[in-house]
Parts: structure tokens; sequence; C-alpha cells
């Protein structure tokens, strides 16, 4: 029990010191060549791609007369990110919560 305790002490002093350290600091290490899916013609990326997976409520869906998928939300702005940075207004429908 007292390992487990020192682990969970020092994982949030870890986690505390982390976020202390970067708060109100803009920090970019090298060139940001992130691309979107559509940017791509690297064929492994744009098949990875199709693996990944989200949690959006219901509510952010609506389905269009020829079956095709919408999805809306907020901003990544409105979500906190700076409106300058790449992505910012893009929808981020997806969350991290579950009921269960």
């Amino acid at each position: 029990m007292k390992i487990l305790s020192l682990a969970l002490v020092g994982s949030l002093l870890s986690v505390s010191m982390a976020s202390a350290s970067t708060k109100g600091i803009d920090v970019i290490y090298g060139e940001d060549n992130r691309k979107d899916v559509f940017e791509s013609t690297d064929a492994a990326f744009i098949e990875l791609s199709k693996s990944t997976a989200a949690m959006i409520p219901k509510t952010s869906l609506k389905t269009s007369r020829n079956g095709e998928v919408e999805i809306s939300g907020r901003t990544l702005a409105a979500r906190g990110v700076c409106a300058k940075e790449r992505f910012s207004k893009q929808i981020s429908a997806g969350n991290c919560w579950s009921l269960y």
C-alpha cells in the first residue's frame, strides 16, 4: 500500500510540474508538418486513418437523404486552441467521457 501511495503521489507531482513548467509559454519543436488525410499521398497513412475512432454524441450527427453523415460541433478554437494555430477552425465533435 505504501508503494502504491508513493507511486500515486509521484505521478501527481510529475504531472503538476510538467503542466506548470509550460503554462503560458508557446513551445514549438521543429517544423509543423502535420497534414490532413485528404492532403496525404501516402497510401499507408490513408489506410491507417480509416482505423481512427472517436466517441461522438448522436446529437452531433445528421444523416442526409443520400445517406451521408455530417458531423457538427464546436471548433478546436472554441475548445481552447489558439485561433492562429493550424486546424483551429476544424470541428471537434469527439469527446472523452463515457456514461459507463
